[in-house]
């Protein structure tokens, strides 16, 4: 069926009753090459010429618009399936259709968020959140025995417990930040055999634009060579991308016979708060 008409014309297929004889309508505008469909008297849906689409709306911004300004209305997309199926969102491109996906799975009751292929959220159904590619690293020490004195030295964090982004290098024992935020960062070590003689040593989380230090005043606190010590240091880091952040001690002196007490004892952990 071929309905022909002038350039500036129009061509119409119209649906009536005995109230009214074009209630529905859908109709082709060849001035403004566009097309419109009406239900009861009144345009729902065009179609312009570039093929975008307008729901409730005549002028289209994207490729796909949907408009309700009726006061107090509630515009949304309603996904209804099987209890045990699932529904979904994929955002693709010429390379990868799917590329990134927002889906709920009804058989789990969980939501999950995909980007770049991977799933980066996920929310069960007791609303908890996880975040399995979020930068989070946990790695503990290596045997240090009589560190130097009036010298720091960066702590042998050599193996990891877990590293979910891949941001901890176990070869020189550095955190760098992937992305710019504000990092948690939590470094814990236990020295033992401490010189009395020295007069002083203090635990350093340094970052490229910051230290962070915890002190102990040996003579203060040591009456004779102590056994173990703990220092303890946890901050809130402002890091931008590619920043990094190492663990030292520094010994002011004495005797070259303080130890690093590996595992449990020594530990540097960190993620991405915010």
């Amino acid at each position: 069926m071929t309905f022909l008409n002038s350039v500036s014309g129009e061509s119409f297929i119209n649906f009536g009753d005995s109230g009214d004889n074009d209630i529905g309508q859908m109709s082709y505008h060849h001035s403004s090459n566009h097309m419109a469909f009406k239900t009861n008297a009144t345009e729902r849906i065009r179609i312009d010429s570039a093929g975008k689409v307008g729901i409730g709306t005549t002028t289209m911004t994207r490729t796909l618009n949907v408009t309700d300004t009726t006061s107090s209305a509630s515009t949304g997309i309603q996904l209804i399936g099987a209890n045990d199926g699932t529904q979904f969102l994929n955002f693709g491109d010429t390379d990868d259709t799917n590329v990134a996906e927002i889906n709920y799975d009804h058989s789990t009751n969980k939501m999950n968020f995909r980007t770049n292929d991977a799933y980066a959220m996920v929310i069960d159904s007791a609303g908890i959140v996880t975040k399995p590619l979020q930068p989070a690293f946990h790695a503990t020490g290596a045997t240090q025995d009589n560190l130097g004195t009036d010298a720091s030295a960066t702590i042998t964090f050599s193996t990891e417990v877990f590293d979910l982004n891949a941001d901890f290098n176990t070869g020189n024992y550095t955190f760098t930040a992937p992305v710019t935020g504000k990092y948690h960062l939590t470094f814990h070590i236990t020295l033992t055999n401490m010189d009395s003689a020295s007069p002083f040593t203090y635990a350093d989380l340094a970052t490229s634009n910051r230290r962070y230090l915890s002190y102990y005043d040996n003579n203060v606190e040591l009456s004779g060579d102590a056994g173990y010590v703990t220092f303890h240091t946890s901050v809130l880091a402002d890091m931008d991308a590619s920043d990094t952040a190492v663990a030292k001690v520094f010994i002011g002196g004495g005797t070259a016979q303080t130890d690093v007490m590996i595992s449990q004892a020594t530990y540097f952990t960190g993620y991405l708060a915010c």
